[in-house]
């Protein structure tokens, strides 16, 4: 590194030995199909590609193979898929954008969470009516008394 100027990139760690972009490149399969470029190492329950960037620190392959590509991420915005594969790292289905951008594209392709709020539900998950007399609160959350006294009563059933 004599004199050379330093990029201040998770990428920049590895660049100059040339590591973790060989690193990245020995994990990646195309998927003729899609032209994605799948992560095959570790994924996290999420499937989103985890690499080591520094020892004891793991980053995206995804967001590593923005910064190998493009530099760094400025503050304030993800790296976003075109494609809605996780695992893919294909510097041509990435874009940045915002958080807010990110919600929106998650509900514009249908991946938002789709759950009843508890306010909107007039049962409970056995079917019992969410009324006056069945419903106590408790810790701000409608508690269903049907359920909670056969809850109450198979457990000392079973002591």
């Amino acid at each position: 590194m004599d004199g050379q100027v330093v990029r201040t990139t998770v990428a920049a760690l590895y660049v100059e030995t040339g590591g973790l972009a060989g690193r990245l490149a020995r994990r990646l399969r195309k998927n003729d199909e899609t032209g994605c470029l799948i992560w095959t190492g570790y994924r996290n329950p999420k499937g989103y590609g985890s690499i080591s960037i520094s020892p004891g620190k793991p980053g995206f392959a995804h967001r590593v193979a923005w910064e190998l590509e493009n530099g760094a991420i400025p503050d304030g915005l993800c790296v976003l898929h075109r494609c809605d594969m996780p695992a893919c790292c294909n510097v041509g289905h990435l874009f940045l954008g915002t958080r807010a951008d990110n919600n929106a594209d998650m509900r514009s392709k249908g991946r938002a969470r789709q759950g009843i709020s508890q306010a909107n539900q007039t049962h409970c998950k056995s079917g019992h009516p969410f009324s006056r007399e069945n419903t106590r609160v408790y810790a701000g959350k409608r508690i269903c008394r049907v359920c909670a006294r056969d809850w109450i009563r198979a457990k000392r059933a079973s002591e």
